[in-house]
């Protein structure tokens, strides 16, 4: 019985240090593991707002599409019904006989201008309209009227937006020239230089892309698509063999926005450039 109160008492006297023990090596531990935990959880943060912003801004170039293609819409159907007037005109004066009273020659041309079709040439993408010979003629001059009134340059901008992700780069060009000229003074954030360098990449046209950029850069310094306009730059020096150059600009997309699909597409580039060596 002796033996076993001197086990006791030992264990009784020597548990807390135990504890002490056990406690001091693990809570370094479980400090750090917090640490990290909390690292990770940061930078899953980020990541979603990153995918919100993106997000965003997929929105916000949807309504821009869809008020644009509404304005189409809108123009065409007055276009249609301006046709619809016109040939309940015609068919007014064939009903009435007034060709009849046209001298011979006059009368015959008459006859041959209402073979005409009173459509918009639709297929060919033109305005104009086309006679029985498939000869083109001039629209009305109402019409020209009608399309002067919805050039507004958010308008064409959004066309222009909307002919590049069509893939019809020239096209958005042109939309993208015709606002700058009629609307030399119009803001529209650096957009029309980012939308027209992207249309020379997707074209080849490398040596175009960087003017494009070199104009929003002096206008937008602290612009929130200033890394988009480094990734666009640096693609064209890519493009053009410049990897060097290349290389230092995607290095600056991926230090102004880390964790977005804007510093992984800088990151594949790097890849590429890197496999072409």
């Amino acid at each position: 019985m002796g033996v076993i109160n001197r086990k006791k008492l030992f264990l009784i006297y020597t548990f807390p240090i135990y504890i002490c023990f056990f406690s001091c090596n693990t809570t370094p531990g479980s400090e750090k593991d917090h640490e990290n935990r909390i690292v990770e959880l940061e930078s899953a943060v980020t990541q979603l707002k990153e995918k919100v912003l993106n997000l965003e801004r997929d929105n916000d170039i949807s309504k821009k599409l869809i008020s644009a293609i509404q304005n189409d819409l809108q123009s065409q159907n007055e276009e249609v019904a301006t046709q619809k007037k016109n040939i309940s005109i015609l068919n007014r004066g064939l009903r009435s006989g007034i060709f009849e009273e046209l001298p011979g020659d006059k009368q015959a041309n008459a006859v041959k201008n209402l073979s005409s079709t009173m459509l918009p040439d639709f297929t060919n993408g033109r305005s104009g309209f086309q006679d029985a010979s498939g000869k083109m003629m001039a629209a009305p001059v109402a019409v020209d009227l009608k399309k002067d009134t919805i050039l507004e340059p958010k308008d064409l901008l959004a066309n222009a937006e909307i002919k590049i992700r069509k893939s019809e780069y020239r096209e958005g060009l042109m939309k993208l020239d015709e606002l700058r000229k009629k609307f030399p003074n119009y803001d529209d954030n650096g957009r029309s230089f980012l939308l027209a360098a992207e249309a020379w990449l997707k074209l080849k046209e490398y040596n175009n892309v960087i003017p494009e950029i070199r104009n929003f850069y002096l206008k937008y310094q602290t612009s929130a698509d200033l890394a988009y306009a480094k990734l666009l730059e640096g693609q064209a020096n890519e493009g053009n063999g410049s990897f060097e150059k290349a290389a230092t600009l995607y290095n600056e997309v991926i230090s102004l926005s880390p964790q977005s699909t804007l510093a992984q597409t800088a990151r594949d580039g790097m890849l590429r450039m890197r496999d072409q060596k």
